[in-house]
């Protein structure tokens, strides 16, 4: 959990020029990056999106451990250039 916790994935979209996303980030893109970036796999029912990020920033997004932690992982979504 803490190795997660210090863990910043970036992610990038297409965006219009009010920061809205064409598409959304969803759990398996969350999953995605936690394993290029830290090489673990992880379930992507076990990450926390009330609904999918649709804006451009930074969010913060809880994933649920095996051992019954909860990580909370800094994604932070920019514009594709």
């Amino acid at each position: 959990a803490g190795l997660l916790s210090t863990t910043v994935l970036p992610t990038h979209q297409r965006a219009g020029d009010d920061g809205w996303l064409f598409g959304s980030v969803v759990a398996k893109e969350i999953v995605d990056a936690v394993r290029d970036a830290r090489a673990l796999r992880i379930d992507r029912r076990k990450v926390r999106l009330e609904q999918p990020i649709r804006e451009i920033g930074t969010h913060m997004v809880e994933i649920e451990l095996a051992d019954g932690a909860v990580a909370t992982v800094k994604t932070i979504v920019a514009e594709e250039s």
